[in-house]
């Protein structure tokens, strides 16, 4: 087999995509904090507390690496769940499966900055 062919296997082909996966989560995350700094700048004036320091910039960049890391350890969850369902269309199963997950990964980080949005100010 050439080493340009693509790999078929369930290994070989959630493997080939594992750094699209990644590339898609560090771009949801920079999204995503964008995004809450400009809520937090909306905010700014009427909850006093919200605010972005060096601290919490690291704090929260530490914290998505974190988050990267467990993500990735679900993203094998693609390749056990097929070898587990056996679907009888397996290309149309991968593409759903990754579809699905890449989807809700991208997704899951915006749900700080709605939590930031709808959150009320803290009692000072």
């Amino acid at each position: 087999m050439s080493s340009s062919a693509p790999d078929t296997s369930a290994a070989g082909w959630w493997t080939q995509r594992r750094r699209l996966y990644n590339i898609a989560l560090v771009l949801a995350g920079v999204l995503a904090f964008a995004s809450y700094a400009a809520v937090v700048e909306k905010r700014s004036a009427a909850c006093p507390g919200f605010e972005i320091t060096v601290f919490t910039i690291l704090f929260q960049g530490v914290g998505y690496v974190i988050a990267m890391c467990i993500a990735n350890v679900f993203y094998n969850l693609g390749r056990w769940s097929e070898a587990r369902l056996r679907p009888s269309d397996v290309p149309r199963y991968r593409r759903w499966a990754f579809g699905l997950g890449l989807t809700l990964s991208a997704v899951l980080p915006f749900s700080v900055v709605l939590a930031a949005a709808v959150s009320s100010c803290p009692q000072l």
